[in-house]
């Protein structure tokens, strides 16, 4: 029977399985042996890979490919949370990838904020329906709330926002 933290390593890696991003066994074993000679012992299954899905966020950032850049960081900080971690600032860079890959569109100019309804934290319930230009949703970052009571793992420090941003098409 696996440990927690085994089993949210399985997870992770079957969540970066079925991404598309390119993971495969050997480039798990590669890593492995790397991180091995590295550090002078072998490193958790969390930190293999944590280590490929930096490699996927370095290769995506190359190319700008934000919608890419939002699922990885998106995946670390559900694997943090998981892991009982604190998670905002990474959920953070997802939300910040997600905003810029809107950014893009010649027709998006506005987002609004949806929440899960009664359903969400008092804190998230106070967003629900706000409307935002992509600029001062990058600027003030209003989502993931950082003081969200919701959790997921309820061992995690602090809370897993549901909050995401939808276009808003004029």
């Amino acid at each position: 029977m696996k440990n927690p933290k085994q089993k949210n390593a399985s997870k992770f890696k079957k969540r970066l399985e079925d991404s598309n991003l390119g993971f495969t066994e050997e480039k798990y074993l590669e890593v492995k042996e790397n991180l091995t000679k590295k550090f002078g012992f072998i490193p958790s299954e969390g930190d293999i890979l944590w280590s490929i899905a930096n490699q996927f966020l370095m290769e995506a950032m190359k190319v700008n490919d934000w919608q890419r850049m939002k699922m990885i960081y998106l995946d670390m900080a559900l694997f943090l949370h998981e892991e009982g971690k604190d998670c905002f600032k990474i959920k953070q860079q997802s939300a910040k990838c997600e905003l810029k890959n809107l950014q893009k569109s010649e027709v998006i100019k506005k987002v609004e904020i949806l929440t899960c309804g009664d359903s969400s934290c008092l804190v998230c319930q106070k967003l629900t329906g706000k409307i935002l230009t992509i600029e001062e949703a990058l600027r003030d970052m209003p989502i993931p709330v950082k003081d969200c009571s919701f959790k997921l793992n309820p061992e995690a420090p602090a809370g897993w926002c549901r909050c995401c941003y939808l276009p808003v098409v004029e």
